[in-house]
């Protein structure tokens, strides 16, 4: 699971963008591999990460309907249509 962090002393957008631009670095980690060092960087992000404002579960899905959860996400908190 893949927990993306708002942080609102920066803004919603900002952070939303972020948070996309993780994702698709981590889409490319999982089509080369994880390593063990991947997974222990990771692990010592887990802190960061329980303080997320929204998860989401990129496992139970696809990557098209991992990618259509997180826009209607990012569409709700920055109130704009998907």
């Amino acid at each position: 699971m893949l927990d993306f962090p708002v942080a609102q002393e920066f803004g919603r957008k900002p952070a939303l963008r972020t948070a996309a631009t993780r994702l698709r670095q981590l889409v490319g980690i999982v089509r080369e591999g994880f390593s063990p060092g991947l997974r222990r960087i990771l692990a010592g992000r887990s802190a960061f990460y329980s303080k997320a404002d929204m998860t989401l579960d990129t496992s139970r899905q696809p990557l098209d309907q991992t990618f259509q959860l997180l826009r209607a996400m990012a569409s709700d908190v920055i109130g704009e249509t998907a």
